[in-house]
């Protein structure tokens, strides 16, 4: 099959950024430099791919807007846009608006933004969302790390991957990312809340992530940044920046956990049905065999995580989805109708259960399937009962 067109809107946004960078005069320590950019012109290419795409070469504005003495307060704009790419995606949004207010030393920043509604089309998907905003305080420091709190919320989200099955949808979507310090290191709390989520017609309601990452290397964190933002104007296709920014998770990833940061999971939950499971948990690194400054390979960094976690699924939940799972699976078993289906889907999550109890791997207690899960020096752990891995 001939390789699909490049996205006009894509080169668009990487020639954008790279002309708006050479803006920043104070590196990634302070606030964007709205002042300038409110007298800012593109370049003639530029400007002409603005206006052919938006049909308005200014289709971001910046201006000022009346403010205390102390902040300087600023209105920026993206136009509407209806969109049909030169890759066959077809692109609408309604316009973006939000407000910016910056203090005196540029160092601490708030704002807010509302962007009604956005539309992505293609020949085998479509993703829509309605409705979202964004709100962030937070404090540049030295170093490019930034600290405060940052708030999204959408509406709702319907994804459609193959155009051909049932879209999946999302209903009042939150998040929150807190990051603080903590003396020499930092501390990030990352929270998600959906009121309900629809899967090929099944449908979760209350889905909670809560998480932590503690003991962060701010500095670590400063270059990380810096280097994310470079990725968007280095001129790379779509493939190579997603490629770049998987190898600096990885790297900064593995930094972080070698320098002694915990992953730790607050509340990872959701009720099926009514019924609600729940896990809760932590993943860091064995402080005993931590190396220094050496680099391991992979799989000796995998041999040091330690992690444990609590989990709790109530049975009639297990005897719910075991009766979805067929009729929703492509190809999948086929069982009767009515009560003989229920029974069946019943007495298959039974036998589950009740093996995975018999062979000590968890606890029924109080109509809940209870285990503890544990990873340490490479070996695994199910309810203190050790689960050999491929290769042991």
């Amino acid at each position: 099959a001939p390789a699909a067109a490049p996205s006009e809107l894509f080169a668009l946004t990487q020639a954008v950024a790279a002309e708006l960078h050479t803006l920043y005069d104070g590196g990634t320590d302070k606030a964007p430099p709205f002042g300038h950019f409110a007298h800012f012109h593109f370049s003639p290419a530029t400007a002409l791919k603005l206006s052919r795409i938006f049909g308005n070469e200014h289709a971001l504005s910046v201006t000022r807007a009346a403010a205390a003495a102390a902040e300087k307060k600023y209105l920026v704009r993206l136009r509407a846009l209806d969109f049909l790419d030169t890759d066959g995606t077809k692109l609408e949004w309604s316009e973006l608006t939000s407000t910016v207010s910056i203090d005196k030393t540029g160092r601490k920043v708030s704002g807010v933004a509302r962007w009604p509604a956005l539309a992505i089309s293609g020949k085998q998907h479509h993703l829509s969302l309605r409705d979202m905003r964004f709100s962030t305080h937070h404090t540049h420091e030295i170093g490019g790390m930034t600290f405060g709190r940052t708030d999204a919320s959408v509406a709702d989200l319907s994804w459609n991957p193959s155009n051909t099955s049932t879209p999946i949808q999302f209903e009042d979507m939150r998040a929150s990312t807190v990051m603080l310090r903590r003396g020499k290191v930092a501390d990030l709390d990352y929270r998600v809340s959906v009121k309900s989520a629809t899967f090929d017609g099944e449908r979760f309601d209350g889905i909670h992530l809560a998480l932590r990452m503690l003991n962060l290397d701010p500095k670590t964190m400063g270059v990380a940044g810096r280097e994310i933002q470079s990725l968007n104007v280095a001129g790379q296709t779509q493939e190579e920046q997603v490629a770049s920014m998987l190898l600096l998770f990885n790297r900064d990833g593995a930094d972080a956990v070698r320098k002694g940061a915990t992953l730790v999971f607050d509340d990872w939950s959701a009720s099926y049905h009514g019924n609600k499971f729940s896990v809760k948990g932590r993943i860091g690194f064995d402080k005993a065999a931590r190396p220094g400054r050496t680099r391991d390979s992979v799989l000796e960094s995998f041999m040091k995580i330690v992690a444990h976690f609590d989990v709790r699924v109530p049975v009639a939940l297990l005897r719910d989805f075991a009766a979805a799972v067929p009729r929703n699976v492509p190809g999948g078993e086929q069982p009767v109708s009515g009560a003989a289906a229920a029974l069946a889907a019943r007495d298959k999550a039974d036998a589950l259960i009740a093996k995975a109890v018999g062979d000590g791997y968890a606890r029924l207690v109080n109509g809940e399937l209870r285990s503890a899960i544990d990873f340490k020096g490479g070996k695994l752990s199910f309810n203190g009962k050790h689960f050999p891995l491929p290769g042991e």
